[in-house]
């Protein structure tokens, strides 16, 4: 179970931290913006989802 939680840990911060560090050097609202955009994005993207999940089953149903 370490292995694979260890890999997780390590694959996501990196590519986190790799953008980050630059654009918080330059202007750190900048990063603050980002990040709220690709929540809102990801938020999106999930309502997406399950509103298409809602309609295929709906269809599967009917």
């Amino acid at each position: 179970m370490d292995n694979p939680q260890a890999s997780i840990q390590n694959t996501s911060p990196s590519p986190k931290v790799e953008p980050t560090a630059p654009e918080s050097s330059v202007q750190p609202p900048v990063t603050t913006k980002i990040n709220s955009t690709m929540f809102f994005l990801l938020l999106l993207i999930t309502l997406a989802v399950l509103v298409w999940l809602a309609i295929f089953i709906t269809k599967i149903f009917n």
